[in-house]
């Protein structure tokens, strides 16, 4: 009467499902029980780096029942992503003790000059520079009153061997060129035009990508980059992942008859032939 007996069909049943991470726990590798685990990150859309490097650490459930440890991959240095130009650090404040001075509605140019007076550093500005400050320092370095002084605007400033230069920060400023650094980043999980996207107006002023290298250009003043380099970091995450087990199993019609299971046949108008060629 049946035309399908003897035919056998494959059900896949889900056994287990959805294990969603934030930390990039990975699927099931080829040739491990269900007890071992990838964990770290997962694959990177490029492989541009040596992201990953592979090593044997101890699993908290007993792990490999060989050595008790499980391979498992580990971040190299997040540093590796960025690829920075050379720049001298300046020793011309080191030897400066620290300060004891205040400003009352000073201007900015008239605090900088007082602070040069006291300390004896040479300390240049631009013309853009323009503010007011009423601040009060008591035992501070000469760079952290500098960095307050100058905070009322979008400035920055830079030390050289033999003098300090303040200036604008503004891309468009004749003067960037002196405060500023040039650091390339390599995204690993996004692409680099995403990543730019999510940065904010004022931080995408500094940054560009190249389409067809996939890398992004950072030229902006140490503290600009330091936070764009943060940023980048915090986008640039392992996507969410979802660890399935699964299980194929082999049942006969006459099974399939028994627990009373009809599957696609009556959707397809009780047709057998169409039921054997469209089963799956």
């Amino acid at each position: 009467m049946r035309t399908l007996n003897g035919v056998f069909v494959y059900l896949l049943i889900l056994i287990a499902c959805v294990n969603c991470t934030s930390s990039g726990e990975l699927p099931l590798q080829a040739g491990h029980s269900s007890a071992t685990v990838w964990q770290g990150m997962p694959e990177p859309i490029t492989q541009r780096y040596p992201m990953m490097q592979m090593e044997s650490v101890n699993n908290s459930d007993g792990g490999n029942a060989a050595n008790g440890s499980l391979p498992v991959a580990i971040l190299l240095d997040e540093a590796d992503f960025f690829s920075c130009t050379e720049v001298e650090v300046s020793t011309l404040t080191d030897e400066i003790p620290n300060v004891d001075v205040s400003f009352i509605e000073a201007d900015i140019h008239d605090a900088l000059l007082e602070l040069s007076l006291l300390t004896g550093l040479s300390i240049i500005t631009d013309d853009s520079i323009e503010g007011i400050v009423s601040i009060n320092f008591v035992d501070k370095s000469v760079d952290e009153v500098i960095s307050a002084v100058i905070a009322p605007g979008n400035y920055g400033f830079r030390k050289f061997d033999s003098f300090i230069y303040v200036g604008s920060q503004s891309p468009v400023s004749p003067s960037f060129h002196l405060l500023s650094d040039t650091c390339t980043y390599k995204p690993v999980y996004m692409q680099a035009f995403e990543m730019v996207k999510l940065l904010t107006p004022y931080y995408q002023q500094y940054v560009n990508y190249h389409e067809t290298l996939g890398h992004i250009s950072i030229v902006a003043p140490s503290s600009i980059q330091a936070r764009i380099q943060k940023d980048l970091r915090i986008f640039d995450q392992a996507p969410q992942q979802i660890l399935l087990e699964m299980s194929i199993v082999e049942v006969s019609e006459e099974a399939l008859d028994m627990l009373g299971v009809k599957w696609r046949r009556e959707a397809l108008g009780g047709d057998a032939s169409a039921y054997q060629e469209n089963i799956f």
